[in-house]
């Protein structure tokens, strides 16, 4: 490679947020995770919390689902178990 106009370095950047929701306030897509910037995963990922979410949502304000459901959103396989990111490490 010779004379390259931009050069970009990164390393594994995964992040999950530690709870999708609080109160009223819920997380989806990149504001509930971070992915790898290669490979789609991240749109994916956040079409797949919309998804899950927006079902959920109308469920409960339809009033065919208790207020509590929306708490299952965070422990919903939006993110694909192997995704999901170890605990910190120390360094």
């Amino acid at each position: 490679m010779r004379d390259p106009v931009w050069l970009s370095r990164f390393g594994n950047a995964t992040r999950l947020a530690e709870r999708y929701r609080r109160g009223r306030v819920l997380l989806a897509g990149d504001a509930a995770h971070q992915h790898f910037p290669a490979g789609g995963v991240g749109m994916n990922v956040g079409v797949q919390d919309a998804h899950i979410l927006g079902w959920k949502l109308a469920a409960v304000l339809r009033g065919r689902a208790p207020d509590d459901l929306l708490d299952t959103y965070h422990t919903a396989p939006s993110t694909p178990t192997w995704w999901r990111p170890a605990a910190p490490r120390s360094r």
